[in-house]
């Protein structure tokens, strides 16, 4: 009880003192961005109505993110100044990232040449590195970026594909993304935060249809996300974060030939994995805090950082869920409930398992390589993947995690857990039963 006491009082300790600096940070953020612009460093953007010079271009000379992490991508997250205004095809300079989909324009950044924030070996989460390594922003008015992508159509190369992976959260998938890259032919785009932007313009039900305007969005974002650099690979894969499940929809009307997978791992361990990196995140303090005042204030806390969570999908309150293991459960199982949703749907998805690739890495890797089209060569490279931390350099590393408290997993805990699948329609995946349609099993 002592242990649980002080662990709470940490935590607690953390938030609120994230709230302090949050606020005396934005504070400062605006108070400087105003006078930059009062006393004339910032120019009037008067060229942005021509398309050759719609791209205005600002020089970053500070960045400032509450929780590198869990906080979505906005062009707060920096001081800028005015620097000049260039053709939309700026954004499409190797270094140059899209960043944030605002109301009427998209934010890209650019980093210096050799610089790559979608590594994954230097930056496992690729919104970590487009803030650290950013040097520039840049705006482009939605008008422009539609007209860019269609000058740049027939661009991309017949050898160029898709693949879009699904996934609960904490289920491992950053091996996922090392095993990808390691092959040297794919290009992978670690939980980019345009996508949950995307969820603020797409309906969050079992629709089949998307209007004209939502498959142009869609398809300029990725596009602009996905855009030729130069490198060899000619598999691109967004793997998108926990919430993103029901995009799959309107990423196949819009991409009828890509690929998809759903990545999920052991419901124990996923919830334990969860628990312990909430404790290494202060935004995810915060939610959990506010949470047991309100739920409403916690979800206006969520999306004041960037997270659109489906408007349609069942607060937990619903399922009176009274233990952190039982809150932490209900988030992966909703990603659990949309997989399974488009599998009994037909939707052309199938499923990998975490456990799976740890245990057997080589036939797993195989299996994987053989669904997307990846060539059976190149899983020996792949396997590189294993012989790091694949969080290392963040706060999720194990080192990191290793130091935070783990509640007990009593019997109540599980009882409310089961009680969790049974509600939502999911099979009890407290037995450790593989999901249908895993392709990763034996």
């Amino acid at each position: 009880m002592l242990k649980a006491a002080v662990a709470v009082v940490i935590l607690m300790t953390k938030a609120f003192g994230g709230i302090i600096v949050f606020s005396c940070a934005r504070f400062l953020h605006g108070c400087v961005q105003w006078m930059l612009g009062r006393f004339g460093t910032s120019q009037k953007a008067d060229r942005e109505d021509s398309y050759e010079t719609s791209a205005r271009v600002l020089r970053v000379r500070a960045r400032h993110k509450f929780d590198p992490i869990a906080c979505g991508n906005f062009l707060s997250d920096f001081i800028t100044v005015d620097e000049t205004f260039e053709h939309p095809n700026y954004v499409l300079k190797p270094e140059v990232s899209l960043y944030h989909i605002g109301s009427d324009s998209l934010v890209f950044v650019e980093c210096q040449k050799g610089e790559n924030p979608w590594n994954v070996k230097d930056y496992v989460f690729s919104r970590i590195g487009q803030c650290n390594t950013a040097i520039r922003a840049i705006i482009l008015p939605m008008r422009s970026a539609h007209r860019l992508v269609e000058e740049m159509a027939g661009n991309r190369t017949s050898k160029d594909r898709l693949l879009f992976v699904a996934m609960t959260a904490r289920c491992g998938s950053m091996l996922l993304s090392r095993l990808l890259e390691e092959t040297g032919e794919c290009a992978v785009y670690t939980e980019p935060y345009v996508v949950c932007d995307l969820m603020r313009y797409v309906p969050d039900d079992d629709s089949t249809f998307f209007t004209p305007e939502q498959c142009k969005l869609v398809n300029t974002v990725v596009t602009l996300l996905t855009k030729p650099d130069g490198s060899p690979a000619e598999l691109r894969v967004i793997k998108m974060q926990p919430q993103n499940t029901y995009l799959c929809r309107i990423f196949r009307q819009v991409y009828p030939e890509a690929c998809f997978l759903f990545m999920y791992r052991d419901l124990k361990p996923n919830c334990v994995s969860f628990i312990k990196a909430l404790q290494a995140t202060p935004l995810m303090i915060m939610v959990l805090l506010y949470s047991i005042v309100s739920d409403r204030l916690a979800e206006a806390l969520m999306k004041r950082h960037g997270h659109h969570h489906p408007h349609k999908s069942p607060p937990i309150a619903l399922y009176d869920t009274k233990t952190v293991y039982g809150h932490v459960a209900f988030l992966a199982l909703m990603g659990i409930q949309g997989y399974l949703r488009l599998l009994n749907s037909q939707f052309p998805i199938q499923a990998i398992k975490y456990e799976d690739i740890v245990r057997n890495p080589q036939a797993a890797t195989q299996a994987i390589f053989e669904y997307i089209g990846l060539k059976s060569s190149l899983v020996s490279p792949a396997m590189a993947a294993f012989q790091v931390d694949s969080q290392n350099n963040t706060a999720y590393k194990r080192s990191e995690l290793e130091k935070t408290y783990l509640p007990p997993f009593t019997e109540v805990c599980q009882s409310e857990i089961r009680t969790l699948c049974d509600t939502m329609g999911i099979p009890d995946l407290l037995r450790n039963q593989p999901l249908p349609g895993t392709i990763t099993g034996d």
